[in-house]
C-alpha cells in the first residue's frame, strides 16, 4: 500500500511538472481514441491538472464520442456544464450530433401530451409492424429539461456563448442530425422528431402537417432499408452455408473413394488430363463449383441492387425532409 501511494504521488508530480504543450499533445492523443470521452471524464476526476488542460478548445474539439450512447439515462447529458455540451460549443461535430438527439428527446419530455404508455405509430393510414418497438422512456419530472432547452433558443444561445464558441440553436442541431443520421438512428429518433415538430411549430398548421408527412415518409423508407439489409445478409448467409455443405459433401465422397481404391490412384499430368478413374467425379465437382459460385454471386447481386434502390429512395426522402425543414426553420 505504501509503495502504491508513493508511486501515485510520483506520477502526479511528474504530470504537474510537464510543460503545457506536451501535456496538451498527450491528452489530444488520448481523447481521439474510441473511448476518448470516457477516458477524459475519468482523467479530470482524478487530477486537477487534467481538469485545467481539458478546458482547452483543441482538446474539446478532438474528443471522440464513438462509444457514447445517449439512448439510456439521457438526462445525464441535459447539462450545460457537461462535457458533451462544452465539446459541442467549440465545434466538435460528433458532440453536436449526439446533442441533437438530446434536444429531440428533451422536446418529447416537455410536450404535455406525453404519457407513460405510448400508442402505436400510424403511417400512411395503417399500422406498421416494425414501429411496435420500445422507445426511450420519458420520466415525468421535466425540471431538468425545462432548464436545459432554453439554451438552444436564439436569444439564450447567443448570450451564453463565450470566446471561440458558437451558439447552439436547436434547429441547426436537428438539421445536422437529418443530414448525417443512419437509418437505425433515424428510426430510433422518429417519435421524438414528430414531437419536436409539435413542440416548435403550431399544431394543425400547414408547415406542421408537411413536416410530419416528410418525416414519416423518410422513416418508412428507413425501415425498408433496414429490412432489405437484414434479408440480404440472411439470404447470403444461407446460400454460402448451402454452398459449403455441397462442396464438403463431394470432398468427403472423393476421399472415401480414394480410401476404398486398391493400390495408388494414378496421377494426372498435362498430357493425360484427369486420371480415368476419377474423371467423372472431378468433372462434376468442377461444374458444381462454378455453378454454385455463379448462383451465389447472382443472388448477392440481385439483393445488392434492391438494397441500393431502397437506399436511394431513402436519400431522396432525406433531401425532401431537409428542404421542408429549412423552409420552416430558415
Amino acid at each position: 500500500m505504501l509503495l502504491a501511494s508513493q508511486t501515485m504521488k510520483s506520477l502526479k508530480s511528474l504530470i504537474m511538472d510537464m510543460q503545457f504543450d506536451l501535456l496538451k499533445y498527450i491528452m489530444i492523443l488520448m481523447v481521439k481514441s474510441s473511448d476518448g470521452a470516457t477516458t477524459l471524464a475519468r482523467a479530470v476526476s482524478v487530477c486537477s491538472v487534467f481538469m485545467k488542460v481539458a478546458e482547452d478548445a483543441d482538446i474539446l474539439k478532438a474528443v471522440s464520442f464513438d462509444n457514447v450512447s445517449v439512448t439510456y439515462r439521457y438526462e445525464l447529458f441535459q447539462q450545460t456544464n457537461g462535457l458533451l455540451y462544452r465539446c459541442a460549443q467549440v465545434g466538435n461535430e460528433a458532440a453536436r450530433y449526439l446533442l441533437a438527439k438530446i434536444v429531440l428527446v428533451s422536446s418529447s419530455q416537455l410536450l404535455p401530451r406525453i404519457t407513460k404508455s405510448e400508442p402505436k405509430q400510424i403511417l400512411w393510414g395503417r399500422r406498421h409492424a416494425m414501429y411496435e418497438v420500445r422507445h426511450i422512456k420519458i420520466p415525468r419530472d421535466d425540471a431538468m429539461a425545462a432548464a436545459f432547452m432554453p439554451h438552444f433558443l436564439p436569444d439564450q444561445a447567443c448570450s451564453t456563448r463565450g470566446l471561440g464558441q458558437t451558439g447552439l440553436l436547436h434547429w441547426e442541431l436537428v438539421r445536422k442530425f437529418l443530414y448525417q443520421c443512419t437509418t437505425l438512428d433515424f428510426t430510433e429518433m422518429h417519435p421524438h422528431l414528430n414531437r419536436y415538430i409539435d413542440y416548435f411549430t403550431e399544431r394543425q398548421s400547414q408547415c406542421n402537417h408537411i413536416l410530419h408527412c416528410v418525416i414519416n415518409k423518410m422513416c418508412h423508407h428507413a425501415y425498408r432499408v433496414r429490412a432489405s439489409e437484414q434479408v440480404s445478409m440472411e439470404h447470403v448467409r444461407l446460400v454460402r452455408e448451402r454452398f459449403r455443405e455441397k462442396i464438403q459433401y463431394f470432398r468427403d465422397r472423393r476421399q472415401s473413394r480414394q480410401r476404398n481404391q486398391v493400390g495408388r490412384i494414378p496421377e494426372a499430368n498435362e498430357e493425360q488430363g484427369f486420371a480415368s478413374v476419377d474423371f467423372t467425379e472431378r468433372e462434376f465437382y468442377l461444374q458444381l463449383n462454378s455453378s454454385a459460385v455463379y448462383n451465389l454471386y447472382a443472388c448477392m447481386g440481385d439483393f445488392e441492387s434492391d438494397r441500393w434502390e431502397v437506399g436511394l429512395q431513402f436519400e431522396e426522402c432525406r433531401i425532401n425532409a431537409i428542404a421542408c425543414f429549412d423552409h420552416v426553420f430558415p
